[in-house]
């Protein structure tokens, strides 16, 4: 699809609707977010510039509209297609935030942070009202989080199972099997995942 001497080109992400490949490439002399045309009629079209940081890969809104990514910056941060426009959801304050998606409407984005006890937990940001907030209490290791198609539940991963065990090989007590899929719902209305 490309053939760029002396530019490198990675993290490749087909959109929804099958328009573009968004990917990033060192073309400009700094790594940004371009735009392909997998028919090869138009141009590679920029989507970022001036970001002389390293990005994690970009994830498509299911609308197309827009990419949400994070940087080495600690930023997590989405473009808008249509304008081009680059809004910061959230900064970290310890480690970069590299697990984020989105919701089936293209409304919210879901993404894990750290706490400040160190410890991970889902976080959701409504681009409606450009707020961020806490949806999971960081008392455990959160992660993961993913939408339900019809939008009313979030699943995630979290570390609560306290297994605890005599190692086998180190003299001392482990926990294994820590993680479990989790489900929260987020409508009212929603019925029970699972029925009594």
């Amino acid at each position: 699809l490309t053939r760029s001497q002396g530019v490198r080109e990675f993290y490749p992400a087909w959109s929804p609707d099958g328009r573009w490949i968004a990917c990033y490439s060192d073309g400009s002399g700094d790594y940004e977010l371009v735009l392909i045309d997998p028919t090869g009629k138009e141009k590679p079209r920029a989507v970022t510039s001036g970001h002389k940081v390293w990005k994690y890969p970009a994830v498509w809104s299911p609308d197309s509209q827009k990419l949400l990514f994070s940087d080495k910056n600690q930023l997590l941060q989405y473009v808008d297609l249509k304008t081009n426009k680059i809004v910061v959801i959230d900064r970290a304050d310890q480690e970069e935030i590299t697990d984020y998606n989105w919701s089936p409407d293209s409304r919210w984005a879901v993404y894990t942070k750290n706490g400040a006890n160190g410890l991970y937990t889902v976080w959701v940001y409504s681009l409606e009202s450009g707020k961020a907030r806490q949806l999971l209490s960081s008392r455990y290791h959160n992660h993961s989080g993913s939408f339900s198609r019809d939008g009313r539940y979030l699943y995630f991963l979290s570390l609560r199972d306290f297994n605890w065990t005599f190692s086998d090989f180190e003299f001392d007590y482990i926990y294994n099997k820590s993680t479990r899929v989790y489900a929260v719902t987020l409508t009212r209305d929603a019925p029970p995942l699972l029925p009594d």
